[in-house]
């Protein structure tokens, strides 16, 4: 099995997210976003895949440290969130091959449960949040304003006081 094609997909503004498709067929996905450099992640994937085309996907480990390691400058946030999404459908693709879930491949779960928790942006949505406490989430993450003052009082505090007590924000 090798590494057939690699797209890239802008499905929101600022989401990147790479399909990485083999030559018998298997498809893997993931996200290479990094806020407010979206071209840099578009261009570092699209150098990378001319590592990857060709190579064994099941080969993951390898294919990190290489692309890690081969880098004059290692590190860096554009560099690792592309090599990051690569990294995540290479793990789809392996589950996929060995049908098992990608957490079984990684040694398996650490927990039997996890907290999970809704996220909204700035507009008023104190509606859909109690919407998402009667389905179960117990926690919001509602997105900050760039200036506190762009937030209208009202919107700010009417998701604050109509959240039930044991919801966290």
């Amino acid at each position: 099995m090798k590494i057939a094609k690699i797209e890239q997909f802008f499905p929101r503004k600022r989401m990147r997210l790479v399909k990485i498709t083999t030559d018998n067929g298997i498809v893997g996905w993931g996200e290479t976003t990094l806020e407010g450099k979206p071209k840099s992640t578009w261009a570092a994937v699209e150098e990378l895949a001319e590592y990857f085309i060709g190579k064994d996907p099941l080969r993951i480990e390898h294919h990190w440290q290489h692309v890690y390691r081969s880098a004059f400058f290692r590190g860096g946030n554009v560099l690792m969130s592309a090599l990051s999404g690569i990294d995540q459908a290479l793990w789809d693709i392996a589950g996929k091959f060995y049908d098992v879930p990608a957490y079984k491949l990684l040694g398996g779960a650490v927990r039997d449960r996890i907290r999970v928790y809704a996220h909204w942006g700035i507009r008023d949505l104190s509606d859909e949040g109690l919407e998402n406490r009667a389905t179960g989430w117990n926690g919001c993450k509602p997105r900050a304003a760039t200036k506190p003052s762009s937030l209208a009082p009202a919107a700010n505090g009417a998701a604050t006081n109509r959240r039930p007590s044991s919801t966290a924000l």
